[in-house]
């Protein structure tokens, strides 16, 4: 299953959404996490597509979601409480260490 991709007139994106996404996919596709989580992350885009969320935002989740994949190490079918709750530490720990260092560099 592939993910949606377009030739729309890019003139009239001007935030170039649709660009951001294309090199979304093309990331995820060369990234490390296994086929399954491609597929279904591919899968989960297109339903946002057909539910008429926009270009800029899928792109951003298919970014967080491939991040997500690859601190998890699993299918995500085969995720259990245990090993989500662990990347819900990963990134509750990166979230206040960027927050300090935010901080830190307003402060200097």
């Amino acid at each position: 299953m592939g993910a949606v991709t377009t030739n729309l007139d890019v003139e009239n994106d001007i935030h170039r959404y649709w660009k951001r996404y294309e090199i979304a996919l093309r990331l995820l596709r060369q990234s490390n996490i296994s086929q399954r989580n491609k597929q279904l992350i591919e899968k989960f885009c297109n339903d946002c597509f057909a539910q008429g969320i926009t270009a800029g935002r899928v792109q951003k989740y298919a970014y967080i979601l491939r991040k997500i994949a690859e601190w998890l190490g699993k299918d995500f079918d085969k995720a259990t409480e245990e090993d989500l709750k662990r990347v819900v530490a990963i990134i509750i720990y990166l979230t206040v260490h960027c927050m300090d260092k935010i901080r830190l560099q307003a402060c200097a």
